[in-house]
Order: structure tokens, then sequence, then C-alpha cells
């Protein structure tokens, strides 16, 4: 009977205990792109990484491109960035950089060297947001053309860094097309 009520207590307050964790819906995740963008990205010949929240997902070995599951981290203060430095040694990554709430400049990053890679047109992608059987559907399009299609998992605000500050990060499984 303890072993019950224990688990009982674990489940019910296991989310304020631990953080929160949220699969966001469709408005949820189109103001949580909007509120990334920073004043100098609301124009698309003008895409850059400073002023606005990039959202960086580690790209070591092609993970981008070959894993199921991509974390991406809202690069705040640059915390993210410190993050795949120090802790995951991961120099290369994928940002994700919105100038609409629905559209975005995806910029190959060296952190560890400070380098980008140039922002070409095919370089620019639309998302298209949907709540599907009890799920966040997130299609990526580039030219109005199927590129990937995403489950998103979670949303939550996790600690990086020993700072005290947190960040806030977005879990998506990629969908077979």
């Amino acid at each position: 009977m303890r072993i019950v009520c224990i688990f009982l207590a674990l489940s019910f307050f296991g989310q304020e205990l631990f953080g929160q964790i949220s699969r966001p819906t469709k408005s949820q995740l189109l103001n949580i792109f909007k509120s990334s963008i920073g004043e100098e990205n609301r124009n698309k010949r003008a895409i850059t990484t400073t002023g606005s929240v990039s959202w960086l997902i580690c790209n070591k070995d092609s993970s981008f491109y070959k894993s199921d599951t991509l974390y991406l981290y809202g690069d705040n203060y640059g915390d993210a960035s410190n993050y795949y430095i120090q802790i995951k040694d991961c120099c290369n990554v994928i940002g994700l950089v919105f100038y609409r709430k629905a559209a975005f400049a995806q910029v190959e990053q060296e952190l560890c060297r400070s380098r980008s890679k140039v922002v070409t047109n095919k370089d620019f992608y639309t998302v298209a947001i949907s709540d599907e059987n009890n799920q966040t559907i997130m299609k990526v399009l580039r030219n109005k053309q199927l590129i990937d299609t995403f489950n998103v998992i979670a949303f939550e605000e996790i600690s990086l860094l020993k700072e005290e500050r947190s960040n806030k990060r977005l879990t998506l499984v990629r969908q077979k097309i």
C-alpha cells in the first residue's frame, strides 16, 4: 500500500517536481516561433543570428538530417551555443532563424570557429502546423514542396548551465514521408 501511495504522489506531483513538459498546440507553437523573431529579421533579406532567438540543433555526424528525434534549443543568451560546445562536444549546429512566425532560414554554424554558412535562397523554409489526432504536426516546406514532417512531442524549460538560468527546448520526432 505504501508503494502505491508513493507512486500516486510522484505521478501527481511529478510535473511540479521535475519541470513542466507539455505538447504545444498549433497556436502555441506559432506563438513560440513568433516570439523568437528579432526586429532585424522581420525582413527576409536581412537574416542575422544576433538579436533573435535561433533554435539550435546539433549536427554532429549529420545528425540533423539522419536522426529521428531532434532537440531544438532556444539560444536566448548564447546558452545553447555554450551548452553544445562544453557539454555535448558539438561544434557543428544548424540554426533555425525565424523571420516570420511560419518561416525560417536554416543557417549552418561552426560554433568552435565562429563561422556561419552564407544563407542562400535554398535555405528558406516555411512551416505548416496542424493539430491531428491529438498530436501537433509540423510540415517543413521549401517553395511549397514538402521536405520533412515532424510530430511535436514537447516544449519545456530546462537548465542548460549551472548559472541559474533556464532555456527552452522543443522536441520533434521525424515522421516518414
